[in-house]
């Protein structure tokens, strides 16, 4: 073989190294991009493939800036060239002629299916009130068999992919942009923390803004591409899908519900932080784990945590190890990050909210612990405050003067945690009904968190009855806090303590809710509060503890009792 042909042969074998190896092929191109250096975070370009689709398909309004570079991926349709913008994911596909050598990902069915949600199982029509009040220009696609009206069928009418070179859009055009309908309006809340009417259809999520009425704003598109990508990076943990709530592990999803107790232990009494002992700590969490329990939660009081508490290293460094306990218990946390804040007179009770404040200091609190933890599974959820409407001994409710105050505080604290930990569900824990819907309705709280004391919460309605009016809001529901007392001086026994979880148990099967009880173990003490505990003073465990871990047979203790829930 001559020079001149083992040449030719050597650029044959080089040609066809670039035309079917994929990484070679994408290196030796250098066609035209697209980038956006003015603008802050946006550091991939459109790639030369996907460039003249995304200008000639509505651009910046429709797809959003470039999340990623071109890269070869694995789709649930295949392994494709793909690029993520914010709204979408463009496929590369050379098979086809243009312009379907481009073709978008079904981002709205990848990301419900990765939630848990299966849409063929939505109703087809909902039955809201407001939802009804918006059904003109409706229309039934009967491959889904559900229903699009305005403002949502305005908004799917008035864009589309750009097939027949004609000036108006078809029908054709905007299906193959947004894809078929996947669920009915419906009430949600979006990964920003806003409860808004939105529509799932194949490639897109509308939501809809009716303050923004009338503008082009009133329906804007889910940053779907976003959303997965973060989906992509999600650590083995819990998360909120529909009305339940789910464990993300390895892939897969498997449900999860609450059971557990919550940790104030008799030799600390709201004191935990300042007089920590490892060893005792681990004692309790063993015989928390001895009950069948799956999760404690427990409070970090601002007193202990804020950085200019002279123990606030300490505390933070024991709450480490509370975490590290639990994990090694297969035990999770709930961890209740600004209890005490605003509250029981602490610092200025009515004074505090009245004149409420978001400082560096809360900010700090409120972005350093739950981004330190935001890969632990051992977290279970970020309860933001507990109680907001307790703000001193004399006022039980959502006061009007300081709820609005109290939510406008929770929102920055809730964007403050969301920013640093994605993927933690964030709970407010409330005494009553009315609060629960007030803290869901602000988007402060994805789990309808409730307590509830029959014996000082006068005059409330039976469990049984609040949990049936809150299942109307088809969210997970967690009962934080729940308990009786077994002390005598206040009309209690161990016997109506044990008759009464019973009845609670019962209860949470019946309507698939978590809960934890108040709490472990009693003091010597006989006062109300202490004598909640599962565990007599000195660790013997009482008739209710032998319920909660389920060697007792609820019907032996089947007796009346004082209260029923």
């Amino acid at each position: 073989m001559n020079f001149g042909t083992l040449l030719i042969f050597t650029i044959i074998n080089i040609l066809l190294s670039a035309r079917f190896h994929p990484s070679f092929s994408y290196v030796a191109k250098t066609e035209i991009q697209r980038c956006f250096p003015d603008i802050p975070g946006v550091t991939a370009c459109i790639d030369s493939r996907f460039l003249s689709f995304w200008e000639s398909n509505g651009g910046l309004p429709t797809f959003g800036y470039p999340l990623s570079p071109a890269h070869q991926e694995e789709t649930p349709e295949g392994i494709f060239w793909v690029q993520y913008f914010e709204r979408q994911r463009l496929e590369w596909h050379p098979e086809n002629p243009p312009p379907y050598n481009v073709l978008l990902g079904r981002l709205g069915d990848e990301l419900l299916q990765r939630s848990g949600r299966n849409w063929r199982t939505f109703p087809t029509v909902s039955n809201d009130s407001v939802i009804q009040s918006h059904t003109t220009n409706c229309r039934r696609f009967d491959i889904t068999r559900f229903i699009v009206c305005d403002p949502f069928m305005r908004a799917w009418q008035a864009q589309g992919l750009e097939f027949d070179g004609r000036s108006d859009i078809s029908f054709s055009e905007s299906l193959a942009l947004w894809g078929l309908p996947i669920s009915p309006m419906q009430w949600e809340t979006t990964p920003s923390g806003d409860l808004i009417m939105v529509q799932w259809f194949e490639r897109s999520r509308f939501e809809w803004y009716p303050n923004n009425s009338g503008t082009v704003y009133e329906v804007l598109k889910g940053r779907l591409a976003a959303e997965l990508l973060v989906e992509n990076e999600r650590f083995n943990g819990s998360l909120v899908s529909g009305e339940r709530l789910w464990e993300y592990r390895d892939g897969e999803l498997i449900p999860w519900m609450a059971y557990g107790v919550n940790y104030n232990p008799p030799w600390a009494p709201w004191a935990l932080w300042d007089q920590w002992d490892a060893d005792r700590v681990a004692e309790d969490l063993d015989q928390i784990v001895a009950l069948g329990a799956n999760v404690v939660r427990v409070a970090l009081p601002w007193r202990n945590f804020r950085r200019s508490s002279p123990n606030s290293s300490t505390a933070r460094a024991s709450f480490q190890q509370f975490v590290q306990l639990a994990g090694e218990r297969k035990l999770r946390v709930i961890p209740i990050l600004f209890d005490e804040f605003c509250k029981y007179g602490k610092p200025d009770g009515n004074t505090c909210w009245h004149h409420w404040v978001w400082d560096h200091e809360t900010a700090e609190l409120a972005a350093t612990l739950p981004g330190q933890y935001r890969n632990n599974p051992t977290v279970a959820l970020w309860e933001i405050t507990n109680e907001p409407g307790w703000v001193n001994n004399n006022m039980w409710t959502w006061q009007n003067e300081y709820r609005q105050n109290r939510i406008e505080w929770l929102k920055q604290a809730v964007q403050q945690v969301r920013r640093v930990a994605p993927y933690h569900p964030l709970i407010v824990g409330v005494s009553f009904p009315h609060e629960a819907r007030d803290v869901i309705a602000a988007g402060i709280s994805q789990i309808v968190s409730l307590h509830y004391y029959p014996e000082i919460h006068n005059g409330r309605a039976a469990l049984a009855n609040e949990l049936a009016a809150l299942s109307d809001m088809r969210l997970p529901i967690l009962i934080g806090e729940i308990g009786i007392s077994s002390s005598p001086q206040f009309g209690g026994s161990e016997i109506g303590q044990a008759v009464f979880l019973c009845n609670v148990l019962e209860l949470v099967d019946l309507h698939q809710v978590g809960f934890l009880w108040w709490h472990l173990q009693a003091s010597d003490s006989q006062d109300w509060e202490s004598q909640l505990g599962l565990y007599r003073a000195d660790g013997s465990a009482k008739p209710a503890a032998d319920v909660f871990a389920g060697r007792r047979q609820c019907d032996v203790t089947k007796k009346a009792s004082t209260f029923q829930p």
